[in-house]
């Protein structure tokens, strides 16, 4: 009678093997025609050392493991990514600032700015605004413009309300 290595078997079962590139996971009856062994006993060694309930926290533990293997390496590309958009629109700002002080310059010489000065300003200001969401979201912040309006006098009213 040949000795059977239930170890091998049982990780076999539970972690899966290589087949053809890929991790599979057999049933019991595939152990059996591997290991030329009956299945009855795979299924008594199987029951007695709970390979079903291994196996579901083994793959479980793996795909976890994967899923969090992924979260990281995409947050590790969103925040380069969220770093450049950061530098992108500060240097925008930057470049911006520049041709605004050449039109208040123009402005204090000529005290008057053409329509056509009036639109780059115009424009300038689009361009820095769009530029400091940008900013905003790299930093995770919000890009809306958030009032609350409280009126005193009616919170006054209400709580005097029994």
């Amino acid at each position: 009678m040949k000795k059977i290595n239930w170890e091998t078997i049982r990780q076999d079962y539970i972690q899966g093997y290589k087949n053809e590139g890929k991790l599979y996971y057999p049933s019991m009856r595939d152990l059996s025609k591997k290991y030329n062994i009956d299945i009855s006993n795979i299924g008594k060694q199987a029951k007695k050392d709970e390979w079903v309930a291994k196996r579901k926290i083994f793959i479980n533990k793996l795909t976890t493991r994967s899923q969090q293997k992924t979260i990281e390496n995409f947050s590790d590309e969103t925040s380069q990514f969220d770093i450049k958009c950061f530098i992108g629109a500060r240097n925008i700002i930057e470049a911006t600032e520049l041709t605004i002080d050449m039109l208040k310059k123009k402005k204090e010489e000529t005290e008057i700015l053409k329509s056509k000065d009036i639109k780059d300003l115009k424009g300038l200001t689009e361009i820095r605004l769009n530029a400091q969401k940008e900013a905003k979201l790299a930093l995770g912040e919000s890009t809306e413009k958030q009032e609350v309006i409280v009126n005193i006098i009616g919170e006054d009213e209400n709580n005097d309300k029994p």
